[in-house]
């Protein structure tokens, strides 16, 4: 044995073989037995081959010396056992290597090219002094750098959510994960242990909306890197699209990314020309073509990835995270909808700054309904300053108080809802009132009032005070307005029968202001009774 090699090995691993006078094969096989291996000394007599398998690879797991390990393989050899010698050496090449990567892989730097190192100016030579044969050699070396490399990618995958959620941070750990997916193939393994410990860390650890959404985009970010096709985004992606399409609040946090984001933002433009050509129609040809359009099937988007504009692609995988970009604009509009309604300053300023962004991506025509509807709120704007100047201003509940939206019905998407209600006579005064004055503004039109939407903002008197109460439903609005400047009991029954609703319907909303210790409720016989309060509790 080389004695260089051996003051190497020496230095390398902290043992001080040359100062044991340890120079040669036998020396080393002497010093094994009086080191805490002695029960090896007894191989020449072992016939369960089971049993001595498992103690020598004990051994070899115990003794980190490379030198020891050579000693423990070569008495095997010497007495015969050359199969359990090979199987033996086989995982302690698997062992020793992985444990090596192991103890250098930190997220957010390389271990490919410091184990490499180590791996070519030590661990190869080891492997290469057990043998003498040209053939033995070079399949121990094939099978000793796959299982390097082998190694590395199964340690990055064990990492791999760190790895996606401290992007772009962690991209020295995916280059290594990269490379090594170059010589062994782990595609399976990546997407089964990925999509587990997106479920797992993710998706069932109820991280927040943005949080799982950040997830997403580095996951559209990384995967490029690993593989030229998308086929295993979109299996590894499904169950985090499949969450975010479950959550309400979803569309609000990819426009949020999206405007805030300048890059995302400017990259919208790269495809303009193209789905402009698709989508903005203006003749009668284009728009049948446009109602005969189909969604991209799924196959066909599973071609290679470095034909798009891979950032900008990011963006068409959140679009994809809804299916199609049908769904998307869909969704969207759902979404200004909500936003809108509950707008009670009717300021757009920033919905039009979103319009502008997404038409850059869909085109004129699939945002045209939006515009509709932002151009509802600015009109609703003047109507109600116009309604304001010429209402009377008196009563129950002055007109300058009440502001309405005043909508094109077919360009929003409202729901036929369960809550219509009759609005008690003191407020369905000034509805009429504004029905009249809005006819004269524009003539011949008259409004159809969807009672049950929209949001109150109303302030109570109570005898130790006044409390306000913000985003109240109109229905819990109506309620509350039977009881006005009015101390008597009122039963379920009368109060259900002014406003339109059944009892049970009315026992469920009433308990709004119950709960709040604004009414309070006494049972006579089958029936309730209910009656505001005069003082209120917790009026803070």
């Amino acid at each position: 044995m080389d004695s260089n090699w051996i003051q190497q090995a020496s230095s390398l691993f902290e043992v001080d073989l040359v100062g044991k006078n340890i120079l040669n094969l036998q020396e080393i096989n002497n010093w094994v037995l009086q080191s805490g291996l002695s029960q090896l000394k007894s191989i020449g007599n072992i016939e369960n081959e089971a049993s001595l398998k498992s103690m020598t690879n004990l051994a070899l797991e115990h003794e980190s010396t490379l030198l020891i390990r050579t000693a423990v393989l070569e008495k095997l050899r010497i007495h015969g056992w050359n199969l359990i010698a090979d199987e033996c050496f086989l995982e302690c090449i698997k062992k020793t290597v992985y444990t090596k990567v192991k103890s250098i892989a930190k997220i957010n730097e390389s271990c490919l090219y410091p184990s490499l190192d180590w791996l070519n100016c030590y661990f190869l030579p080891w492997v290469r002094s057990h043998f003498d044969s040209m053939e033995n050699l070079q399949y121990w070396e094939s099978f000793t750098i796959h299982e390097f490399y082998y190694s590395i990618g199964l340690i990055r995958i064990e990492q791999i959510f760190d790895l996606i959620l401290d992007f772009p941070e962690t991209k020295p750990a995916i280059d290594d994960l990269a490379e090594a997916l170059k010589y062994c193939d782990l595609s399976k393994i990546l997407e089964n242990k990925t999509k587990e410990q997106l479920i797992q860390r993710a998706v069932h650890c109820s991280k927040s909306t943005d949080g799982i959404l950040l997830v997403y985009i580095n996951l559209t970010k990384i995967m490029p890197l690993l593989f030229p096709t998308i086929n295993l985004l979109e299996s590894i992606s499904g169950p985090l699209k499949q969450e975010l399409r479950s959550r309400t609040d979803t569309f609000k946090c990819i426009i949020k990314t999206i405007s805030e984001d300048e890059e995302l933002y400017a990259l919208l433009d790269i495809k303009q020309k193209s789905i402009k050509e698709q989508d903005d129609f203006s003749s009668d040809e284009d728009e049948k073509s446009a109602l005969d359009w189909q969604p991209i099937p799924r196959s066909a988007l599973r071609n290679v990835i470095s034909a798009l504009n891979k950032k900008s692609d990011i963006v068409s995988m959140l679009i994809n995270i809804y299916g199609s970009p049908e769904l998307f604009m869909e969704e969207y509009r759902t979404y200004l909808c909500k936003k809108l309604w509950n707008n009670t300053q009717f300021e757009v300023g920033n919905e039009i700054k979103d319009l502008e962004m997404l038409k850059k991506r869909f085109g004129e025509g699939n945002v045209h309904k939006c515009e509709v509807m932002i151009q509802d709120i600015l009109s609703s704007k003047r109507i109600n300053a116009f309604v304001h100047e010429k209402g009377k201003g008196k009563g129950f509940l002055p007109i300058k108080s009440l502001d309405f939206l005043i909508i094109s019905s077919y360009f929003w998407p409202l729901e036929e809802q369960d809550m219509k209600f009759e609005l008690p006579e003191k407020i369905g005064k000034v509805f009429e009132e504004y029905s009249e004055l809005y006819t004269y503004m524009k003539a011949s039109r008259k409004l159809k009032f969807h009672e049950q939407l929209g949001s109150v903002t109303l302030t109570l008197d109570f005898a130790n005070g006044s409390k306000k109460f913000e985003g109240v439903t109109p229905l819990h609005a109506a309620i509350i307005s039977l009881f006005d400047e009015d101390d008597r009991e009122k039963s379920s029954e009368d109060l259900s029968k002014q406003l339109g609703i059944h009892p049970h319907k009315l026992r469920k909303e009433i308990s709004f202001w119950e709960s709040r210790g604004v009414l309070q409720r006494n049972k006579k016989g089958e029936e309730y009774y209910y009656s505001a309060v005069k003082v209120l509790n917790n009026l803070e």
